[in-house]
């Protein structure tokens, strides 16, 4: 398996549709992918405007099968404009329970 940690920093006042977007849109359109299996949102508890995303898939080239498609673009896009900083983190997934 191959999991992915988005870290956001969003600019201040745009928690409330991140939440949305990625409930709405980004959800609905990654677990729609062929090799998905799971996506969290988490929110840092001590900065209001920290959140990250992990996606985990099945193998990589499923992975990078979502980063190429048009579906992702365009929620991704939306959610990259409510940010002032993103930062991608890549794991190879060696064990889990």
């Amino acid at each position: 398996m191959t999991e992915v940690h988005i870290h956001l920093e969003l600019v201040s006042g745009k928690e409330q549709e991140l939440e949305n977007i990625f409930w709405k849109d980004f959800v609905p359109a990654v677990s729609s992918r062929d090799g998905f299996k799971q996506v969290r949102l988490l929110k840092k508890r001590d900065a209001s405007n920290r959140y990250e995303i992990d996606i985990v898939f099945s193998n990589e080239e499923q992975r990078l099968a979502w980063v190429a498609s048009a579906e992702h673009d365009l929620v991704w896009s939306r959610i990259e404009k409510l940010c002032v900083r993103v930062d991608v983190e890549r794991f190879d997934v060696c064990g889990s329970r």
